[in-house]
């Protein structure tokens, strides 16, 4: 799963802050898997706290981009890209400077209200494209106030049984082919030097001591799956 999104100096900490929130999220209910990915994140509140504001408001769009005050055309342009089917990048969201609150959006149609300390206050389902746009602008606007007139579930979403099993499938698969990924990407063994594992029968890979099967547990700290 690649996780290496190149955030802007100035927008670094607050999206990083966000990015944990959003997968401790996930992990609460269905995705043990990803607590090795999380180890990429070291962001703290003070951090986030600590970043000066440069714009009203920014976006970060699902696969890492971040705007300073896009205009409602633009705006109009990220929340359709969430017609994309891509459950690694579920989502994106819009943080309102002067408030400090964020409005996230999902491709399943959901709306997610998150204050200053990054706590879902309230959530919301069947949000359309349009519907979403619109939240987003009132956001902007107004910020938290701007959209309280709307119907919110109090809390954050909470997943079904039927959820979570779907997502523990889906989190493995993707788990798989970064893995397979990964293992393709050592190479060929060359068969006329032995690997440091004195039981092991296969050479080495280049730039290795291993085979490529424990090359890859040494680093993935579990066995490999393509033996």
């Amino acid at each position: 799963m690649a996780l290496a999104l190149t955030y802007r100096r100035n927008h670094y900490a607050t999206a990083g802050k966000i990015a944990v929130t959003r997968f401790t999220e996930h992990l609460k209910h269905h995705c043990d898997s990803y607590i090795c990915m999380l180890t990429s994140f070291s962001f703290t509140l003070k951090q986030v706290r600590s970043r000066m504001a440069q714009s009203p408001y920014f976006v970060e769009t699902r696969w890492g981009g971040s705007e300073d005050s896009p205009p409602v055309k633009r705006l109009a342009e990220i929340v359709d890209e969430l017609n994309v089917n891509d459950s690694e990048h579920p989502d994106t969201w819009l943080v309102h400077e002067e408030s400090g609150w964020t409005l996230r959006l999902d491709e399943e149609g959901f709306a997610y209200l998150d204050d200053p300390d990054l706590s879902t206050m309230g959530h919301m389902n069947s949000v359309s494209r349009a519907k979403g746009l619109e939240l987003w602008i009132k956001f902007v606007e107004a910020g938290p106030k701007g959209v309280e007139s709307f119907t919110w579930v109090q809390g954050p979403r909470i997943f079904s049984e039927l959820e979570i099993r779907n997502q523990r499938i889906e989190s493995e698969r993707i788990i798989l082919e970064s893995d397979r990924e990964f293992f393709q990407q050592l190479g060929t063994e060359d068969q006329t030097q032995s690997g440091k594992n004195a039981s092991c029968t296969r050479g080495r890979i280049e730039y290795s001591v291993f085979c490529a099967v424990h090359h890859f547990e040494q680093i993935r700290k579990r066995p490999c799956p393509f033996v």
